[in-house]
């Protein structure tokens, strides 16, 4: 289904490093399939250096009530932070497999992040990275023809009294549909409060994400999410939220996006960390009836260096 794929390729493409956010890092040290929009630059805030892996299990009902595919998840990260520069990258592959009942087919898609930063003066940070998405979809109605995306990606954070974060970033896609290819603008804005202690720690943030359509083959879209995060001891509790509004090149609304995810973990300061996550998506055409749901049952470990 072209619209079941063309959605989790935005959702994924639209994810950089686990933790990396626009204006400050996640708490949750594991790579969650639904992460937020990355920011380069935030990766020198995000200490200890570490790796991680990813495993979870997906399923979509399309329409709600009807199940279309299942499938997993798989994903890995490396981060080395250093006390002025730091540098990381993340893979993912998400593979579904539709219903017989649904007209069989799969739907793969295989993303990857770099980024790279550095810290100013314990202020500012700069940092540059590229993200790349790959999508192929032979459900039925499905294009059948690879679709990629990507994005080299520079943004900048500013810490003020230790617990106050803004950040920004932005670049050019370089989006291409078998023969048809297009550039567009992708702009990232976000504010944070990150304040961490020896037994915890909270992190609250907001932030905006805006994609210009690319031509007449693919929407733009207009994102707008909140992380909610509390380390009490080495108890992790998370709760992300994404509203994603997508419109086409005459700016006519095509469909919403809801996703919610919450978190629950054992991360200690230093070693390793276990994190479960469940998340929602559901999808909702113009006049707001949902044509479709995302499920994902997730397992992530991180050890800390």
């Amino acid at each position: 289904m072209r619209l079941i794929g063309l959605t989790l390729a935005a959702l994924l493409a639209a994810a950089g490093m686990a933790s990396a956010q626009v204006a400050a890092p996640l708490l949750n040290p594991t790579p969650p399939v639904f992460s937020a929009p990355n920011n380069p630059a935030v990766l020198i805030w995000d200490a200890p250096s570490r790796v991680a892996a990813q495993l979870a299990r997906l399923t979509i009902d399309a329409p709600p009530g009807t199940r279309f595919a299942d499938g997993t998840s798989r994903g890995l990260l490396g981060a080395a932070v250093g006390e002025y520069v730091a540098a990381g990258a993340a893979v993912q592959r998400l593979h579904l497999d539709a219903d017989a009942s649904a007209g069989g087919g799969s739907i793969q898609i295989d993303s990857s992040t770099v980024d790279l930063a550095a810290q100013i003066a314990s202020v500012v940070s700069l940092g540059v990275g590229q993200e790349r998405s790959k999508l192929m979809d032979t459900t039925v109605g499905g294009s059948g023809v690879p679709q990629e995306e990507t994005l080299p990606v520079a943004g900048f954070t500013v810490r003020l009294a230790n617990i106050f974060y803004v950040g920004g970033a932005g670049g050019t896609v370089k989006f291409s549909r078998g023969p048809a290819s297009y550039d567009r603008r992708v702009r990232r804005l976000g504010v944070a409060v990150l304040d961490m202690a020896k037994d915890g720690g909270v992190h609250l943030e907001v932030y905006r994400e805006r994609k210009a359509p690319a031509g007449a083959i693919d929407d733009g879209s207009d994102t707008k999410g909140l992380s909610a995060e509390v380390i009490w001891g080495s108890i992790l509790l998370g709760y992300l939220a994404r509203s994603v509004d997508k419109a086409n090149d005459s700016g006519i609304l095509t469909g919403t996006n809801k996703i919610a995810a919450v978190s629950l973990g054992w991360v200690p300061q230093a070693r390793l960390s276990i994190v479960l996550t469940g998340a929602r998506d559901e999808l909702r055409d113009p006049a707001g009836t949902a044509t479709g749901r995302f499920s994902t049952r997730e397992v992530g470990a991180a050890w800390k260096f």
